[in-house]
């Protein structure tokens, strides 16, 4: 298992959690660490069990540990790329074709498929749909339910 740090503290982030767990009852893949909290708000606290772990200088003190960005984060450039991970919930559907960029999040009964492309960061929430031979370009949020 991989250590892994979700880059945020909204609702969203505390979803992302959930993610992680569907994940691990499939295949045991990430130790969930715990939130970075971009500001540092909510340091210390418990999100959907798991602790909040600080301001962004706390990814030194985690050099080992894997990067997943919250949608509304994604904007951020201070994480190294090579730290990066996608997190996609085990109900998507991701064709055999499909590229997925670095830092993305699908939620579940997302649908990616055939050829279509999603560039780095992007946050797709439950239930979307990219189509075949679909680009979407980095650091787009598709919102649930999306065609």
């Amino acid at each position: 298992m991989r250590d892994l740090m979700i880059l945020g503290i909204g609702p969203h982030a505390s979803e992302m959690a959930d993610i992680v767990a569907r994940v691990n009852a499939v295949e045991q893949t990430w130790n969930l660490l715990g939130y970075v909290s971009p500001d540092g708000q909510q340091a210390d606290e418990l999100l959907n069990g798991h602790p909040v772990l600080g301001r962004m200088a706390v990814l030194d003190e985690h050099l080992s540990a894997c990067v997943v960005p919250h949608g509304q984060v994604s904007e951020r450039k201070d994480v190294p790329r090579e730290r990066l991970v996608s997190l996609i919930d085990p109900s998507a559907f991701i064709a055999n074709t499909a590229e997925i960029g670095l830092g993305c999040v699908l939620f579940p009964h997302c649908f990616v498929g055939h050829n279509a492309r999603l560039g780095d960061f992007v946050f797709s929430l439950a239930g979307s749909n990219i189509s075949h031979d679909d680009v979407i370009e980095e650091r787009v949020i598709l919102a649930s339910g999306v065609t």
